[in-house]
């Protein structure tokens, strides 16, 4: 990978989610002699809100209010019999990723009508105060050189140390909206805003 740019960038940028893309974004704009860049082990614009957060939990929490509406129906004197819905995961699924890709395109097509930013898909790590050393893809490893750096990576699930084999799997939220497999049953250990909102979608959708 060869940036556009010989000199270190004035301004490097690790994380793309919604605190490094406008960052690096509205730098661009003000800056538009300058080329910048934005690395991402996603190589996609959005972050974990966007791909394991609040961007998936209001799509899942969409079709649970039309299931809890159709629930209430007979509270306002329309009877339905049980069978009165399918719950159809899969077609739930492709509208999640329906969704999430459109606005990742949006947001790369947004960043890319700038001129002026790399968007690089690949493992950062520092190697000096000034540089640091993006693994990509192919295994294969750059070094970009910079004047300054914003880490914008976010956070990720911790899970606590548990004893005993009564628990079978561990589903963090990152987990959940990759595999997108609906549990039969599971408890919910926390009281966030993420385990409330599973708490709530995931009983109304049984």
């Amino acid at each position: 990978y060869t940036l556009s740019l010989h000199d270190a960038l004035p301004i490097l940028v690790i994380g793309a989610g919604p605190a490094g893309t406008p960052v690096a974004i509205e730098y661009a704009k003000l800056n538009s002699d300058k080329s910048i860049a934005l690395v991402d082990v996603l190589g996609e614009l959005g972050g974990e809100c966007l791909f394991q957060g609040c961007i998936p939990s209001k799509i899942l929490e969409a079709s649970a209010k039309h299931i809890k509406e159709i629930q209430a129906l007979k509270d306002f004197g329309v009877d339905i019999k049980d069978a009165h819905y399918n719950l159809i995961w899969d077609k739930i699924k492709q509208r999640k990723d329906d969704i999430l890709n459109k606005r990742t395109a949006s947001a790369k097509e947004l960043a890319n009508s700038v001129g002026n930013i790399d968007i690089i898909k690949g493992f950062a790590s520092f190697e000096s105060n000034n540089s640091i050393k993006v693994i990509l893809d192919d295994k294969s490893e750059t070094i970009v050189e910079f004047e300054k750096a914003l880490i914008a990576t976010g956070s990720k699930s911790v899970v606590a140390s548990y004893g005993g084999d009564a628990v079978k799997e561990i589903i963090t939220n990152d987990k959940f909206f990759h595999d997108m497999e609906l549990p039969k049953s599971l408890s919910i250990i926390g009281s966030g805003a993420i385990a409330i909102e599973f708490t709530q979608i995931l009983s109304t959708l049984g």
